[in-house]
């Protein structure tokens, strides 16, 4: 037991000690109040700071490091050629082709589309969405640190065999596979936000980028056009001919045609596309049947090549003869300007039978 001299002392010791707790534990409550504060003050500054830093334009060497652009399509073409070994090379040389651009609803079409109606072209951006070589080369580069690769050359059909640098050519294995069409501007459709369009080189599904109105007094060139001595007007046949059998295959099936109002449309476009398409890399179909045409002996001669418009399959021969008073006299075949086209017949494709044999089996 303590003495009660002791008491006191001891009374007071304790009261210290408590008194001390307390004030500890206030000091921890108040630092951590204060490390709360800190911790808060910081993340806004950190905040702020990214805040301002967007909201300054980009500088140079920080463009030159972004590696991507996000690009959303304004709408999808829907044209008369259904794959790309019947899509011309360029739109001007079909310029009876016909399309239409499908507007997207997020670009407000009834209202973006409107004045379009006062130009009677527009440059088309769109993108080679069926670049088969791009595909691969995307999937190359993910193995390669993201490294786009395509070649930097290529072969030139008009050098013959000759390369040239490929941003000094029309390839559409680019490393961004982006076209540009100048087209003629047949409607604009605010109610259906369609752009029916003339002169198309895009298969249907394209999607497109953008749309500008052609200007001539901006987007004519003011000076003297220079182009590369191989940079020529390809040639083309002077003459297609018809079969009697194909001419009225044409008649019964041109009204089922969507983007060809009539029939005379439709054949000038065939016509055009079998020119132009004859001359680069047709398609090939088969032979001709040799009790059927036994006139014709030459192999070369004898080959059936094929073309798509719409829903038609088109198919024709190159004839190297051409008519001298009663005589046929043969001529050279490379000399294009003497030879003559025979369309063979117009048939629904294979790819277009199959669709109405689903639809028929869907109602």
């Amino acid at each position: 037991r303590r003495s009660p001299a002791t008491r006191p002392r001891y009374e007071l010791v304790v009261g210290l000690l408590m008194d001390t707790t307390t004030i500890i534990a206030s000091l921890v409550t108040a630092l951590a109040a204060c490390a709360g504060m800190l911790f808060s003050l910081r993340t806004w500054s950190r905040r702020h700071r990214s805040k301002r830093r967007n909201d300054k334009p980009v500088k140079q060497k920080d463009k030159h490091n972004a590696s991507t652009y996000d690009m959303k399509p304004i709408g999808f073409v829907e044209s008369c050629w259904p794959d790309r070994r019947s899509t011309p090379r360029q739109g001007s040389l079909v310029p009876s082709s016909a399309g239409l651009v499908k507007f997207d609803p997020h670009v407000h079409p009834s209202a973006s589309l409107d004045g379009l109606q006062g130009f009677s072209h527009v440059w088309v951006v769109w993108m080679f969405h069926e670049n088969t070589r791009a595909r691969k080369a995307t999937k190359q580069s993910q193995k390669k640190n993201n490294q786009m690769i395509l070649k930097a050359k290529i072969r030139v059909p008009r050098l013959q065999g000759g390369k040239a640098g490929l941003f000094s050519t029309r390839t559409p294995h680019r490393p961004n596979p982006i076209g540009l069409t100048l087209c003629g501007i047949i409607e604009v459709n605010l109610q259906k936000s369609q752009l029916i369009l003339s002169g198309m080189d895009m298969l249907s599904g394209t999607p497109v980028i953008d749309i500008k109105p052609y200007v001539p007094y901006t987007d004519k060139p003011v000076r003297e056009v220079r182009v590369p001595a191989w940079i020529q007007k390809p040639a083309a046949f002077n003459e297609v001919d018809w079969q009697e059998s194909a001419e009225s295959q044409l008649r019964a099936l041109a009204p089922g045609l969507k983007l060809f109002s009539s029939t005379e449309m439709a054949r000038s476009a065939i016509e055009e596309a079998v020119m132009n398409e004859a001359v680069g890399r047709p398609a090939f179909v088969g032979m001709l049947p040799d009790h059927e045409f036994p006139e014709v002996q030459e192999k070369q001669m004898r080959k059936v090549w094929g073309l798509k418009v719409e829903h038609l399959q088109i198919t024709y021969i190159i004839r190297a003869q051409r008519q001298t008073g009663n005589k046929e006299t043969k001529i050279n075949p490379q000399e294009d300007n003497c030879k003559s086209i025979l369309v063979m017949s117009v048939e629904r494709h294979a790819d277009a039978i199959r669709t109405d044999r689903k639809d028929a089996s869907a109602r």
